[in-house]
């Protein structure tokens, strides 16, 4: 019998709570009885915090701990491929739930969930050749991919990002070689994203990072067309060169 232990299984519930609070946004958008969008994502936020031990906050959290943690890229390093999938799969659940959202608002968007699909699996099959949907170099997040869900319920995005972002280290400690204190790691990460009081961001350095590595190298948008990066840093780049002008002396 596999022995699970309490910080393992205590991850495991956080992804489990989160999981099924993307589903409700699923049904709530999908549910053509639904009148009052607005008020059913509200209530899906009030009833996912109730359980506050397994609840992400609802606030974006400081993007330094995502980049220069000690485990940072451990995945990327270890297994690149496998990254890509992880981020690939993310940005199906941010681009499925703004396809939904905008076949809500406009009737031309019909279609848009089956396009997201056809992206989605274009991008699966990527490593083995050149695709106009390539899989996301920069982790997918909801102001760039999912805009509308993001303008309808910052909270809403801002849980699935810090989801997200809290998978995205978890994997890297895993992944990282020689490393061993996994589970202390691991606490101190769900710790960091749990916490709601703490290790909080401004509500535009959020958004500068969100939307610093590109919509296209975060996977591109939804339903329509961008064809080649707006952007000609990745998001590290970036937010180092950031960083250097925030710190500069005056």
């Amino acid at each position: 019998m596999k022995i699970v232990r309490p910080s393992s299984r205590h991850t495991a519930e956080v992804f489990k709570h989160g999981r099924n609070f993307e589903e409700a946004l699923f049904t709530i958008y999908i549910d053509g009885d639904v009148d009052d969008k607005l008020a059913a994502v509200a209530d899906a936020i009030e009833s996912y915090l109730s359980d506050d031990q397994h609840s992400v906050a609802t606030v974006p959290k400081e993007s330094d701990y995502l980049l220069s943690h000690d485990q940072a890229n451990g995945l990327k390093t270890a297994f690149p491929l496998l990254r890509g999938f992880m981020w690939t799969h993310q940005w199906l659940q941010l681009a499925a739930l703004e396809a939904v959202i905008l076949q809500g608002l406009d009737p031309q968007f019909n279609g848009g969930v089956d396009v997201a699909l056809e992206r989605f699996w274009n991008k699966i099959g990527s490593s083995g050749g050149m695709t106009m949907f390539p899989a996301p170099g920069e982790l997918p997040m909801a102001p760039a991919i999912a805009p509308d869900l993001y303008s309808q319920s910052p909270e809403a995005a801002i849980i699935l990002d810090n989801l997200n972002l809290l998978e995205t280290v978890i994997a890297d400690i895993l992944a990282f070689p020689n490393a061993e204190n996994r589970d202390e790691l691991m606490d101190q990460a769900i710790t960091y994203f749990t916490g709601k009081d703490t290790n909080n961001a401004q509500s535009m350095d959020y958004l500068l990072f969100a939307l610093r590595g590109g919509i296209y190298n975060q996977g591109g948008p939804a339903v329509g067309e961008l064809m080649q990066s707006e952007r000609n840093r990745a998001r590290e780049a970036m937010d180092m060169q950031h960083n250097m002008i925030m710190s500069s002396p005056q």
